[in-house]
Order: structure tokens, then sequence, then C-alpha cells
């Protein structure tokens, strides 16, 4: 089964690492340093190299490197960290204003949908609730009326 093929950004137009340390060799009584293949990064203009591999130990060896840079950033990008690194400051204000309006557009109809089921609700509420009468509103005031607080007048009636 084949790996998926990844392409990877680097800070630096020609970087070049080795995933692993070198190893010392003895051939015919002689010590050799020996490097593991060394991972190189193409050039793409003054500033960046790119690698495109589907090396399931190279993949192995750049996660390792992104994932090691100890919370700074890492000299080597993922390719939306690369698009995002080379977008000018105007390009990044157009997208966020971009993303706010999006989000203004749909707090909006948010909204306005709340706004509708509210009036569907107070209709509804509205349709079941007692019509109101004179003779209702009446009783309605005379339920609230406290009796205590009104003085007793039907002896003093006079002509």
């Amino acid at each position: 089964m084949e790996q998926e093929t990844r392409v990877y950004y680097s800070a630096s137009p020609g970087l070049t690492f080795y995933p692993e340390p070198p190893k010392v060799v003895i051939d015919s009584g002689q010590s050799k340093v020996v490097d593991s293949p060394a991972i190189r990064f193409t050039p793409i203009g003054p500033d960046y190299g790119k690698l495109i591999t589907n090396d399931p130990k190279v993949i192995a060896a750049v996660e390792a490197r992104i994932k090691n840079s100890g919370g700074q950033a890492s000299d080597i990008m993922t390719e939306e960290q690369w698009r995002d690194a080379v977008r000018t400051p105007e390009q990044k204000l157009a997208q966020v204003q971009q993303e706010a309006q999006r989000t203004i557009t749909a707090k909006n109809r948010l909204i306005e949908e709340l706004e509708r089921q509210k009036a569907e609700l107070e209709a509804k509420l509205n349709a079941t609730a007692k019509p109101k009468t004179a003779k209702n509103d009446a009783s309605d005031l005379a339920k609230g009326l406290d009796t205590a607080a009104v003085p007793d007048l039907s002896g003093t009636v006079s002509r």
C-alpha cells in the first residue's frame, strides 16, 4: 500500500537535514562516518523551499522535526501554514473581513428566524387566550383590589 503524497515547505530555500544521527562504521580497519540519507527541500524563491514525498520514513522524519520544534515555530510548514505565511497583510485583512461578513449575515438570518418564531408563538398564544370584554376587565380589576384598603362608605350617603 502506497503512502499518501505529502507536501511540506521550509522557511529557508535549501533546507537540508538528516533524520538520524550519523553512524560510525569500520570498513577495512578504517572508521567512517556514515550519514543517513539527507532530506533536501528544493528552493522555491528566495525565502522558501518545498519537499514533495510519499516515503513513510521521510514523512515520519519531517513530522518529528515539526513536533520537536519545542513550542516555537518550526522551520518546516504544512501547505496551509505556508499559504498563510506568503499572504500579504492586505490579503489577510480581506479574508478576515469576508469571515466577519459571513458571521454577521448568519447571525442576522438567525435573528430573523427567531423573530418569525416569536411572532408565530405570540399569534398562537393570542388565539388560545380568552377574549377581553368590559365585564372580564372589571372582574379582573376587582380580583386585584385589596378590600381592606377601601373604606366602607355605605352608611355615609347624604342628600
